[in-house]
């Protein structure tokens, strides 16, 4: 007798807080950004940045250009060159070529991807590099 009295106040129970697990609000999903790297660490394994753009187009070419010529990424990476060519053709798409301290040319699309995209390419690079020292044991620059 005592169990048939218990089961369905168990099952009643069970019921009612799954109900009460449905009806209660939900916290909103919020989407936080992804950690990105500060410019000097960016920069630092770049040993060349040819960037080829057309000034009076609009893109990401000025927003990668102002954080290659910052203040603190020179004086942290003092021997990157970066090369700007203008170019007249308003047809022709923003390129630049980054060439890494190992020797790999990466080319960049400028006119195709945000600045964000092209840094997540950079930082991807960079982390290939970061990689490779730990395995070698010894840094690259």
């Amino acid at each position: 007798m005592m169990r048939t009295f218990f089961f369905p106040f168990l099952l009643v129970f069970h019921v009612g807080q799954a109900l009460a697990r449905l009806t209660r609000p939900r916290r909103a999903v919020t989407l936080q950004p992804v950690p990105t790297q500060s410019p000097v660490r960016r920069a630092r394994y770049i040993t060349k940045a040819r960037l080829d753009f057309n000034p009076f187009s609009s893109g990401s070419t000025l927003g990668f250009l102002a954080e290659l010529k910052a203040k603190s990424v020179r004086e942290a990476v003092p021997k990157m060159e970066v090369t700007i060519n203008r170019v007249t053709d308003a047809a022709a798409p923003p390129r630049l070529m980054l060439t890494f301290v190992d020797g790999r040319e990466t080319p960049v699309d400028l006119g195709k991807l945000s600045v964000k995209d092209t840094f997540a390419q950079i930082e991807l690079e960079t982390g290939r590099l970061d990689l490779e020292a730990m395995r070698r044991g010894k840094p690259w620059l």
